[in-house]
């Protein structure tokens, strides 16, 4: 009997990871080519295939962990069909965790429809997904009793998800050993917690130091966010999500109220850390993942005290549905699109058509005046497209946002820049609400120090006053 039911959990999982790799791949790969998140980072993981050193090379307000790994693909094909498959294999992996820990609170046939939750809502995958793993990983570990082995990895893990998020990997960090310390029973181990993270994070200085970019690194990932208020909003659209994300917290309360049980409790606790992933920007990208944490209570609160002994095939009917919707769906927005060969880095990448020809037009006035012996610097949040499009990389002006500069004042950048004899300036005419993190006062500068001296659609060539 206990054969049969192991195969049968065998099968489950076999049959939940095939639909997940399918769901997860058919909306990475066929997304079409523009959100500049994606866009963004995956350039600045092609920088470092391409050699160049996080901090010390260019700009990055965020820890280096993603960045470094999804880099690591790129060195087999410098692509963003190579990094979506990549993008994707880091979130099917996500899911699986995820899907581990709501079928273990739930039931299995639940826990694959919870799955179908992140699966339908997460498809640009940034360092948040890096640091939800962690914190999965944590959960999963803190739920069996601690032996030595285990609280170095959990000690380790933190590490990573400091390197993964400043803020929330240390608030995780913090958590943890609090979490230690207060069970009487764990509290034996917590200098091996201490001394899992300090090897992970003793690693990281050393290769710091050995790269010539410590000072760089504290000024992007300390000194430019203290006290700096210019890099946050929060957007319109939340509302639906911290509504549940509060109902979520309290089905935490309740169920470790009736259960008594730590692991409510500990999913609670890791459930705040993971809300400061919403600090300083909170929108939806950014409450995702807490918005998927606090569902699991939800489910189970609802699945244990109130739709008590419900048929497991009615879940798995639904579950089913629900994966043929989501297929549609991301196959459905795939329509429309063409791809285009004409850029090596973009082969493979639906697009709807016409999408690329007016930055091909602009990429090749920017070759002409280059061929001119000029230097062109892009002022855009679309920067980065022309640098993918040339298979260049151009710090800082491929990331040129408000907060991802370090402590370094955007208009004396851009001063130096405009005093130099051989420099052309492309900037869009509504540079100043292209994006909401674009430098102010960049715009006025540059029209008031430079002439324009052509111009295609929105976007003007600017010339230095000499």
């Amino acid at each position: 009997m206990q054969k049969s039911k192991t195969a049968q959990e065998k099968i489950s999982f076999i049959v939940t990871l095939a639909v997940l790799v399918l769901l997860v791949f058919t909306k990475v790969l066929l997304c079409p080519l523009g959100d500049l998140d994606e866009l963004w980072n995956y350039n600045l993981c092609r920088g470092v295939s391409l050699g160049y050193v996080p901090y010390r090379d260019f700009g990055m307000v965020m820890m280096p962990l993603f960045t470094v790994l999804l880099s690591l693909p790129l060195h087999i094909s410098r692509t963003l069909l190579m990094y979506r498959l990549s993008s994707a294999l880091l979130l099917t992996a996500s899911l699986v965790l995820y899907y581990h820990i709501a079928s273990r609170e739930t039931t299995r046939a639940v826990g694959r429809l919870l799955a179908l939750v992140p699966a339908f809502l997460m498809n640009i995958v940034t360092y948040n997904d890096v640091m939800f793993m962690c914190v999965m990983v944590v959960y999963i570990l803190l739920a069996k009793p601690l032996n030595i082995k285990r609280s170095v990895i959990i000690g380790a893990v933190c590490a990573l998800g400091i390197l993964s998020r400043q803020t929330t990997g240390v608030f995780l960090m913090i958590a943890v050993l609090l979490i230690v310390i207060v069970d009487t029973a764990s509290r034996k181990y917590i200098l091996q917690v201490v001394a899992g993270a300090a090897s992970v994070l003793a690693l990281f200085g050393g290769l710091l130091i050995i790269t010539g970019s410590f000072a760089d690194f504290w000024d992007c990932c300390l000194f430019a966010l203290i006290g700096s208020s210019h890099n946050s909003s929060v957007g319109s659209d939340i509302m639906p999500f911290a509504i549940l994300i509060v109902l979520g917290c309290v089905a935490d309360v309740v169920l470790w109220r009736k259960g008594r049980g730590k692991t409510d409790l500990y999913h609670l606790i890791l459930g705040a850390i993971l809300l400061t992933v919403a600090i300083p920007i909170a929108d939806d990208l950014h409450i995702i993942s807490s918005w998927c944490w606090f569902v699991i209570p939800i489910a189970k609160l609802i699945s244990v005290y109130v739709v008590k002994n419900v048929k497991e095939y009615i879940v798995t009917l639904v579950s089913s549905l629900a994966a043929g919707a989501i297929l549609f769906l991301n196959v459905y927005g795939a329509f429309g699109t063409v791809t285009d060969d004409h850029y090596a880095e973009f082969v493979g990448i639906p697009m709807y058509d016409g999408y690329i020809d007016g930055f091909a037009v602009i990429d090749g006035a920017n070759h002409d005046f280059e061929a001119e012996g000029k230097n062109v610097v892009v002022l855009s949040s679309r920067a980065c497209i022309f640098s993918i499009m040339s298979e260049r990389f151009n710090p800082p002006f491929d990331l040129f946002l408000t907060g991802n500069l370090g402590t370094k004042d955007p208009l004396s950048i851009v001063a130096e820049v405009c005093s130099q004899d051989d420099v052309i300036i492309l900037m869009p005419d509504n540079y100043r609400e292209e994006n909401w993190e674009n430098p102010e006062g960049v715009y006025q500068y540059v029209i008031d120090n430079c002439t324009e001296i052509a111009r295609y659609g929105s976007f003007a060539w600017y010339s230095p006053v000499k």
